[in-house]
């Protein structure tokens, strides 16, 4: 008989007692009760019992289920079988309602687990071969057709796809990928058939590294469900010799009466469980990180929802966490027409590497391009492009590049613009300026936490000026800039010398140290360091910073439930216990006080799941 059934019995059990004991006065005899009773009571509370025992002998504690266990053995000794049934059903009713609630925020949480793919397509001289993703190696060429799920990270061959990275992110927007560029595992192919060159094992793909940081999401407790389970290690033996103490208050008052003392010490058991806290704390918390995993946010325990509720301070990285880490054409200086100039800069940029040609041929893209002729092309990594066009000697790049060439080129400014300077025939023609965007949502997450009193300071390695630019556009005034890694770590100790409790966002290698020290971390998953990724305690898959002031909203809200159903279930705990000691609460109110409390505290803890 399985565990649901043997609940139907033991329940069927109790109401036809209940109808025995108060509609027909005990009708069946007790020959017929007791066998019945202890029946549905082995059925029902064996395994609560045997749990009692076993924690009592092998690791001397005293939980709650053994506040249980005595509580129905006292109910048998007075009789009342109906009572002591009750005690179990109504306990394992309540344990089935939280496994039902856990169960159905774990899917949530593990949607991802349902997407892993079953084959890859691997592609050998020619021939296609289904194997399991496991065994595809790095360098093997992969298919993936419409509407199937990239079972590995790789490399685009295809000249470009689109895909759906809702899985991933929790955007619902299309991705479109290029060739060349990096494709993740996860990720829905929209487009016709694609072909993907592996780079990474299905061991430490993207998917897989996920899914393994989601199923371990509940180890790392928090400190509240920590101070829950310690307090039932003291709060038990001292429920347990109350009671002993109530029961033998008639041997010290005269005219005291054992069976009523016994009767409040029974309530005093039950009431006094706590099952409630223990299970619905961690159940709030849990279906928490299910609701934050929703947003494409990943938290890898429930102890840093608790911390970000207590934040005093957080600092930022600034490149690619405050700003895109891709550069915009900001404004132009030239005598040149302007079409003609663009008409240069695309001439010279689609043939480049550099991932300042994209945002450059983004730009020409707004002006009518005409084509030229282009010879002798060179790019000299990290410094430039020269050419020559029309018989022109084109020079076009930084100001260490051109300086030597160009006379006219004024010392480089520290402003927060990086400068381009284009040279024709040894004449400055244009000066390009171009910035670091900072993100749309990055101003709306200062103004957030400037609001709840939350300090904000930027530690960047960039240079003064592009710090001082983000600083100014982003409205925190606090900023560190050229520090190295060592320089980054000195500088955090000092905010958490003077706020204690510090986050840090980032994503660089050079982050790392920083996200080990911080009380929790934020990294940018999409473009962050797999180092940081794997340091850090909540990974922003989308890479938005109003993810992470969504983070914040979510983790407040969670702690607040938490805390609001510790206060509620202790309220009731504690009125029920002040009439039982006064005679005015029986067994039913004692009932209601542990498990009717333990559904409700549930029902409100369920509601985690719904926070956006």
């Amino acid at each position: 008989m399985n565990s649901r059934l043997k609940l139907i019995f033991s329940s069927t059990v109790f109401i036809v007692l209940v109808i025995n004991e108060y509609l027909f006065d005990s009708y069946l005899p007790v020959s017929v009760v007791l066998p019945l009773t202890l029946l549905a009571y082995i059925f029902c509370g064996l395994d609560v019992v045997l749990d009692a025992v076993k924690m009592l002998i092998k690791q001397k504690r005293m939980t709650e289920q053994l506040l249980m266990t005595i509580a129905t053995f006292a109910a048998f000794i007075l009789k009342d079988f109906p009572e002591a049934l009750a005690i179990m059903v109504f306990y394992k009713i309540g344990a089935k309602f939280e496994d039902f609630a856990k169960a159905r925020s774990h899917s949530n949480i593990m949607h991802l687990a349902s997407i892993r793919p079953q084959i890859a397509r691997v592609v050998i001289d020619g021939e296609e071969k289904d194997i399991k993703p496991r065994d595809v190696k790095i360098g093997d060429t992969i298919k993936v057709l419409k509407g199937e799920i990239v079972p590995v990270d790789g490399v685009l061959q295809s000249d470009c796809c689109a895909l759906d990275t809702r899985s991933l992110t929790g955007e619902s927007k299309t991705l479109v990928v290029n060739k060349s560029d990096n494709v993740l595992s996860g990720s829905v192919n929209m487009s016709d058939v694609i072909y993907i060159k592996v780079t990474k094992l299905y061991k430490n793909s993207s998917l897989t590294k996920l899914i393994n940081l989601i199923e371990d999401s509940a180890i790392n407790k928090s400190k509240s469900e920590d101070l829950i389970r310690r307090f039932c290690t003291y709060y038990t033996p001292f429920v347990v010799i109350t009671a002993i103490l109530l029961c033998l208050v008639p041997v010290f008052l005269e005219g005291a009466v054992f069976s009523d003392w016994i009767e409040r010490a029974l309530v005093f058991l039950v009431v006094s469980c706590p099952c409630a806290l223990v299970l619905s704390v961690p159940l709030t918390f849990f279906a928490g990180i299910g609701a934050l995993s929703k947003i494409g946010v990943l938290v890898k325990g429930s102890v840093h929802i608790e911390t970000i509720s207590r934040l005093k301070a957080i600092a930022f990285d600034k490149t690619g966490t405050l700003s895109t880490g891709e550069f915009k054409l900001s404004d132009v200086i030239t005598s040149l027409d302007k079409n003609y100039l663009f008409s240069i800069i695309f001439a010279l940029e689609k043939n480049s590497t550099h991932p300042i040609s994209k945002s450059l041929l983004q730009a020409a893209k707004s002006y009518p391009i005409e084509q030229l002729d282009v010879c002798d092309f060179k790019e000299i990594s990290g410094f430039g492009l020269t050419a020559f066009i029309d018989k022109k000697e084109i020079y076009f790049g930084s100001y260490e590049f051109v300086k030597k060439i160009c006379n006219c080129v004024n010392t480089h400014t520290d402003d927060g613009y990086t400068r381009l300077y284009l040279v024709i025939d040894k004449e400055l023609s244009a000066t390009l300026l171009l910035e670091d965007c900072i993100k749309d949502d990055a101003k709306a997450l200062v103004s957030y936490l400037d609001s709840n009193n939350i300090k904000s300071t930027i530690i960047s390695g960039d240079l003064k000026g592009c710090v001082q630019l983000a600083s100014k556009k982003t409205g925190i005034k606090d900023y560190y800039y050229q520090t190295t890694p060592d320089k980054k770590v000195e500088v955090f100790k000092k905010i958490k010398e003077q706020n204690h409790i510090v986050a840090f966002c980032g994503d660089g290698l050079n982050d790392a140290p920083v996200i080990n020290l911080s009380d929790v971390s934020f990294v940018m998953g999409k473009k962050g360091s797999a180092l940081s990724v794997e340091s850090a305690d909540i990974i922003v898959m989308n890479d938005s910073l109003e993810s992470v002031r969504k983070c914040f909203v979510i983790s407040k809200r969670i702690y607040k439930t938490a805390v609001f159903n510790i206060a509620f279930v202790i309220f009731i705990k504690f009125m029920v216990l002040f009439l039982g000691a006064f005679g005015f609460a029986n067994i039913y109110s004692a009932i209601f006080a542990d498990v009717g409390v333990l559904i409700l505290a549930v029902l409100n803890a369920m509601r985690a799941l719904t926070f956006r």
